[in-house]
């Protein structure tokens, strides 16, 4: 952050500050001013200065820079009156215009807005053409409305806010004119996003100094021949009142989007020669609807029930106004948007900004729990909106939730740090991806944990790492019943699971039951297997239940992981692929929340050791990210007809002992 400071804020409010002719609308969420006060507080002075002296306005929006579409009304409203509340407080007025995060934009917007105090927003010009608008009226503000309660949009500069870096002044001055010589009600709205090169720290803070220099002096010139003149949204509405109306449908950047979208599916699968013409239910989106990446990435889905989650207990606080708004807030932070998306600037394939949603979330539900009267019990809830219910375990030391298709474990909180342990990334399919990346693999499951593979004797550590091999069971998408119709969830802290399904041995189908039984102690759990044959024919194969663990990185700073040779010795391994002969079980040392995880297997047996990499597109340049660890413990099966075979995984957090 503060490179990003004082290669692109600074420069740009030093320049800005130079030309006092020159009226801007800035919009900061309100977790950067919070470190900017921190940091720089003389930043925090100037702009107090140019507010005073009618320079400068500065607009709201949500606290916490949400997705408004994918939050509760309620918690719009709530992002917004408390930036609303900084501003004030620090610049002495009170904003009257809303930032959209992203310009992620749906129709029933503008009640939210208009009842948290907003009257205007910004859009882009996209925005004005998805709605039907003509060109000629693309710099024409408009009112929109929703539930009776209206507000202005002020539409921006398509070229301007996509160019804004590479234009000259040249270009900009006839930008404006073009707009000056149509109509008087007219206006150009020039926005600017930070300047790619500051995001990654690469940038000399004298090319946004220099840059903005030429534009802002070219503008204030202007402005004192008065060919130009530069005006705060407040001030235009006054003096311009007849507006028409129009309504905006759910849409975005369209860039943003991109990576995602039909267009460029199309293209993607045409190249590969499986697609003529048309696109069916493929996942991707439809129309730039920004929820389709909940369909899209199972991993955005889960972040957004876990908000949906944290927020019903948050609704639920009663006589504790203090805790209730403390829990709030922590949840509105939990809600930011960077890694609920994947597009030209996201996303959801960085590791941190999904730790750091989850981490949040998970404070937050922590705030909810009343302390003498919560008590650790598993329930049943669907979770994840798929309508069917999951069975989440909520204790005192961690969170550890159950999903029946598959019997997997899909969320593993250790609520002390706090973290998901569970939230990793998968590789997808990418639009830009090429014949390497394909080569790699693309999961086709979800890469959590006690996903139950059947694998044959020649399946080997790279056909599973790309993907390749073909798993001999039905059990990772099966759907788990609840053993005793749910009367199991009596003992609160255990759940016991069953599936029938069928495992290809010799090119042959034959049924196979497992009974698997999750166990929830204080800081850990155990799962209990008993796989039988129940065909009329001998059952060989390799038994594989996969798990998986996310941290920070696997850069030897943050992350040590050990092979348990027995009971007492263990051997340091490092992240790379690992093909283990014989192994008890792993341990993990999370040196970034400074936790140790045992995982204990009965019985010694061969294992694979994986780290997940995934790769994506990112402003041009490739980025390899870690995701997760995996181990994959493999037991040979040699079951006669009616015979079964037990074994069990145990997994265990501990604080890590000081070095």
């Amino acid at each position: 952050m503060e490179t990003l400071y004082q290669s692109y804020y600074r420069p740009l409010l030093k320049v800005l500050y130079a030309h006092p002719r020159v009226r801007m609308v800035l919009y900061f969420s309100g977790s950067l001013l919070e470190w900017i006060e921190e940091n720089h507080s003389e930043f925090i002075d100037v702009i107090g200065e140019m507010v005073k002296r009618r320079q400068l306005e500065l607009i709201g929006g949500g606290y916490y820079a949400p997705v408004f579409s994918l939050i509760p009304k309620q918690d719009r409203i709530g992002q917004i009156e408390l930036l609303t509340t900084y501003l004030r407080r620090n610049f002495g007025r009170r904003p009257r215009g809303c930032w959209v995060t992203e310009q992620i934009w749906e129709p029933v917007m503008p009640s939210s807005f208009k009842s948290a105090g907003m009257d205007f927003v910004f859009l882009d010009e996209y925005h004005f053409w998805k709605a039907g608008f003509e060109e000629r009226d693309f710099n024409t503000p408009c009112i929109t409305e929703d539930q009776g309660k209206t507000m202005v949009v002020f539409p921006i500069s398509h070229d301007v806010r996509q160019n804004f870096w590479s234009m000259s002044p040249d270009r900009i001055q006839k930008k404006i004119e073009s707009v000056q010589a149509d109509r008087e009600d007219q206006v150009l709205t020039m926005i600017h996003g930070i300047h790619q090169d500051a995001e990654d720290g690469t940038l000399d803070p004298r090319i946004i100094e220099e840059h903005m220099e030429k534009i802002l002096g070219r503008l204030d010139s202007l402005i004192q021949e008065k060919k130009v003149e530069t005006l705060l949204p407040a001030k235009y509405l006054r003096k311009n009142r007849r507006r028409s109306r129009g309504y905006f449908p759910a849409t975005s950047f369209d860039e943003m989007l991109a990576y995602g979208s039909i267009s460029a599916l199309e293209r993607y699968l045409r190249r590969k020669g499986t697609i003529t013409s048309g696109v069916g239910r493929t996942g991707y989106y439809y129309g730039s609807i920004f929820r389709q990446n909940l369909g899209r990435y199972s991993e955005v889905n889960l972040m957004y029930a876990k908000m949906q989650f944290v927020q019903s207990l948050t609704a639920q606080i009663r006589g504790d106004k203090y805790r209730k708004q403390a829990a709030r807030e922590e949840l509105w932070h939990g809600q930011t948007h960077m890694p609920l998306w994947h597009g030209e600037r996201g996303g959801v394939y960085f590791n941190n900004y999904r730790k750091e949603i989850y981490s949040s979330l998970i404070r937050s539900e922590l705030m909810t729990r009343e302390k003498g009267i919560f008590a650790p019990s598993v329930t049943n809830y669907d979770f994840d909106m798929d309508g069917i219910d999951e069975y989440l375990y909520q204790g005192n030391y961690i969170n550890a939730y159950v999903h029946t298709q598959g019997g997997i474990l899909f969320e593993l909180d250790y609520l002390a740090s706090p973290w998901n342990y569970l939230d990793n990334m998968g590789r997808y399919p990418e639009v830009y991806h090429g014949p390497v990346q394909e080569a790699r693999g693309y999961d086709n499951y979800p890469r959590r944990s006690f996903v139950d593979h059947f694998l044959s004797e020649d399946t080997g550590i790279h056909e599973f790492e790309q993907m390749s091999f073909e798993d001999s069971g039905s059990f990772i998408a099966d759907p788990y019943e609840v053993v005793g119709n749910g009367s199991a969830l009596k003992k609160k802290t255990e759940l016991s699971l069953s599936c029938q399904g069928m495992v290809n041995v010799e090119h042959e189908s034959i049924p196979m039951q497992i009974e698997k039984t999750y166990y929830f102690d204080k800081k850990s759990i155990v799962v209990k297997y008993r796989i039988e044959n129940i065909s009329d024919r001998k059952a060989l194969q390799y038994f594989a239940p996969e798990m998986n663990l996310s941290f920070i990185s696997n850069d030897v700073q943050y992350l040590r992981l050990y092979s348990k040779v027995n009971k007492s010795k263990k051997v340091e391994i490092g992240p790379s692929l690992l093909d283990i002969e014989s192994s008890t079980g792993f341990i993990f040392e999370d040196l970034f929340n400074k936790v140790k995880i045992e995982v204990d297997f009965s019985g010694e047996v061969p294992c694979w050791s994986i780290p997940q990499i995934t790769e994506h597109l990112d402003r041009e340049r490739w980025r390899e990210i870690y995701q997760a660890s995996t181990i994959i413990p493999r037991w040979k099966l040699d079951l006669e007809p009616g015979e079964s075979m037990e074994c069990d995984i145990s997994l265990a957090f501990s604080p890590l002992p000081k070095r």
